[in-house]
C-alpha cells in the first residue's frame, strides 16, 4: 500500500513538470497546446514581428513583402527538409 501511494504521488509530480505548469483544462479546452510545431512557431512569431513592425510605421510597404517573402520561403524549405527527413526514416 504504502508502494502505491509513493508511486502515485511521483507520478503526479512527474505529471506536474510535464505539463509545464498548465492544467488538463487548459487542454482540454485548448486542444492545440499538446503538439508544438517549433518550426510554425518560430514562423508565426516572425510574422507576427514584421506586421507589428508595419502596421506601426516602423517598415515601409515593400521591405514588408520582401521580408515576408523570405520568411515564407525559408519556413517552406525548414518544412520540406523535415518532411524529406521523416520520408526518410520510414
Amino acid at each position: 500500500m504504502l508502494k502505491k501511494g509513493i508511486l502515485l504521488i511521483l507520478s503526479f509530480v512527474v505529471m506536474g513538470c510535464a505539463t509545464d505548469g498548465k492544467h488538463l483544462d487548459d487542454y482540454l479546452n485548448n486542444p492545440q497546446l499538446i503538439l508544438k510545431d517549433p518550426h510554425f512557431m518560430a514562423y508565426e512569431d516572425q510574422r507576427a514581428i514584421f506586421e507589428h513592425q508595419y502596421l506601426h510605421g516602423q517598415m515601409i510597404y515593400a521591405d514588408f513583402v520582401e521580408k515576408m517573402k523570405a520568411l515564407d520561403a525559408k519556413y517552406l524549405k525548414e518544412v520540406k527538409e523535415r518532411n524529406d527527413k521523416l520520408g526518410a526514416a520510414k
